[in-house]
């Protein structure tokens, strides 16, 4: 379970760096 938090974690903030990014 721990290892699912971790890879939405990882998923967040590319998906937060792809934001700003503006893509």
């Amino acid at each position: 379970l721990a290892m699912q938090i971790l890879l939405a974690i990882l998923i967040a903030a590319a998906a937060s760096k792809v934001q700003s990014a503006g893509f």
